[in-house]
């Protein structure tokens, strides 16, 4: 079926001829980079020194100017373009990348966009190169390219490449901690509760995550995988009593189980994967008990320190297996009041004893 409409949408005939040099590695890389993401199969890209006398628009073209720029031609108006108008024209017949190439028209990115086309090309470096080759080939300067493909590095270059890879296997070390972190160290840890033999190394690397995921932002999570809901067989709402003695759902999590908007996203993570976990911690369950509470006694314009709040618990089943009906079955579960919550002179006290 992919098959089948793939070639389907593909172009029944070229729209756009590009001539490049095979004799340069970048310009090959380039081809076979653009050649990958042209789905619709619109571009023919061909050896110039093969090709270029093929089209009689090129004949007023020395085989040196060739040699120096990406030219292409439009099948259809027979028009030519050349350098960065290549790009630009390969990106509209490209079709879903036609955006890109009206940003670049734009003036002043296209003026800065042409400088650096010009700087690459100018430095490029072609292989097997003789006295016809184009002449334009400024080694001194060091880009990204001649950084990693130049053959004929200089010491100046070399540096350059180490300070390159130390920082990237920095990087790398660094996301691999936070990947062992959250994959493999905090189950450990929630399993064996603060096992005393991988516990320095979890304190280790949790102050290395601290520090990549405040400076740098290295912030993967390793929830929602098949054992993230293993042991979760409760959850938790809040109610609170009015001035009368009435008894009311705070409006977070409702009486079956959902929580209620605005509480999506950031909210909901916090509460689901930290307050509320297979294994509660207290603290972090009563420092947002003491945030959820404070917020809506200010919303609802309760008198904070007369109001009663009551935590509620519920017993719920989350298998890795299929259960028929398993929703409702989780809905019709009893609330069960665990504890009371009341703040006195701005401070919050806990009577929490079955947690």
């Amino acid at each position: 079926m992919v098959e089948y409409t793939a070639s389907t949408l593909q172009f029944k005939t070229k729209t756009l001829v590009v001539l490049f040099d095979n004799q340069c590695p970048l310009c090959c890389r380039t081809v076979l980079f653009l050649s990958h993401f042209d789905i619709f199969k619109s571009i023919d890209f061909l050896p110039v020194n093969l090709h270029a006398r093929t089209f009689p628009e090129f004949n007023s073209i020395s085989d040196q100017l060739l040699l120096t720029d990406l030219y292409s031609i439009d099948l259809k108006t027979r028009r030519t373009y050349s350098g960065l108008n290549t790009y630009i024209k390969i990106l509209f017949d490209m079709r879903y990348t036609a955006f890109i190439a009206l940003i670049l028209k734009i003036p002043g990115i296209y003026h800065y966009a042409k400088n650096k086309y010009r700087k690459i090309a100018d430095s490029r470096v072609r292989m097997h190169c003789s006295d016809t080759c184009a002449p334009s080939q400024n080694l001194t300067e060091v880009n990204l390219y001649n950084s990693f493909f130049n053959l004929h590095e200089s010491a100046q270059t070399r540096v350059t490449i180490q300070r390159l890879t130390k920082v990237f296997i920095f990087f790398f070390f660094l996301q691999l901690n936070s990947t062992l972190h959250y994959g493999f160290f905090y189950r450990v840890n929630l399993s064996n509760h603060l096992n005393p033999f991988f516990q320095p190394l979890i304190e280790a690397s949790n102050s290395i995550l601290l520090l990549s995921q405040t400076f740098l932002g290295i912030t993967p999570h390793a929830l929602y995988l098949h054992d993230h809901l293993k042991g979760y067989d409760r959850i938790f709402a809040l109610t609170y009593s009015d001035q009368q003695g009435i008894i009311h759902w705070l409006p977070f999590i409702d009486n079956s189980g959902r929580l209620l908007a605005p509480h999506w996203g950031r909210v909901h993570s916090m509460w689901a994967n930290i307050a509320v976990t297979p294994h509660i911690n207290r603290i972090r369950l009563e420092k947002f008990i003491m945030k959820i509470t404070a917020f809506w006694a200010a919303k609802l314009n309760l008198e904070l320190g007369s109001t009663t709040f009551f935590l509620l618990e519920k017993p719920i089943q989350a298998p890795d297996v299929w259960v028929n009906d398993l929703r409702s079955k989780n809905i019709a579960q009893p609330w069960h009041q665990i504890g009371t919550i009341q703040w006195r002179n701005g401070r919050i006290s806990y009577e929490i004893p079955t947690l």
